[in-house]
C-alpha cells in the first residue's frame, strides 16, 4: 500500500492508484519478459516492440509510485534493467560495441542504485543480524571441532 499520500486528481483514491500501480507493473514484466524472449529468439521487430511497451509502462510506473527515495531508486535501476537490455540486443544484433558499453553501463548504475536503496532502507540491518548470526554459528561450530 502507498504510505506517503500520493498525488490524487480528481475522484481519485488510494486504492484507485495502488490498482493502476499493479497494473503497469504488471505490464512492464510482461513486456519485458517479452523483450528478453524475442531478442533470444532473434526476432528484431518483435524484440523492439516489446522494448517501446516495457519503456512505456516503466515510465508511466513513475506516476503512481509512492514518493520514496528508496522506492524511487528501485525503479530507476528496474528501467536501467530494461534499457540494459534494449542495448544488449542491439549489440547482439548489429555487433555495435558501443551499445555493448552502454549496456554495461546501465548494468553498473542499476547495481549501484540497488546498492543504495539497500543502504537506506531498514533491510540491511536485518540482512546483517542473518549474515552474522550465520558466521557467529559457523565460528562456534568451527571453534567445537577443536
Amino acid at each position: 500500500m502507498i504510505n506517503y499520500p500520493p498525488v490524487l486528481h480528481k475522484g481519485e483514491t488510494v486504492e484507485n492508484k495502488s490498482k493502476e500501480l499493479i497494473l503497469w507493473e504488471a505490464l512492464c514484466v510482461v513486456f519485458w519478459l517479452l523483450l528478453d524472449g524475442f531478442w533470444l529468439l532473434e526476432w528484431k521487430f518483435l524484440t523492439y516492440s516489446a522494448a517501446f511497451g516495457a519503456v512505456f509502462s516503466a515510465t508511466v510506473m513513475f506516476v503512481y509510485l509512492e514518493k520514496k527515495l528508496i522506492t524511487y531508486l528501485v525503479a530507476c535501476a528496474e528501467s536501467l534493467w530494461i534499457l540494459m537490455g534494449i542495448f544488449w540486443a542491439t549489440a547482439g544484433f548489429y555487433k555495435l560495441a558501443w551499445a555493448n558499453s552502454i549496456a554495461i553501463c546501465c548494468f553498473v548504475l542499476s547495481i549501484v542504485l540497488l546498492l543504495t536503496a539497500y543502504a537506506k532502507s531498514d533491510a540491511k540491518d536485518v540482512a546483517q543480524g542473518i549474515v552474522m548470526r550465520r558466521l557467529r554459528a559457523l565460528r562456534s561450530a568451527l571453534y567445537q571441532k577443536k
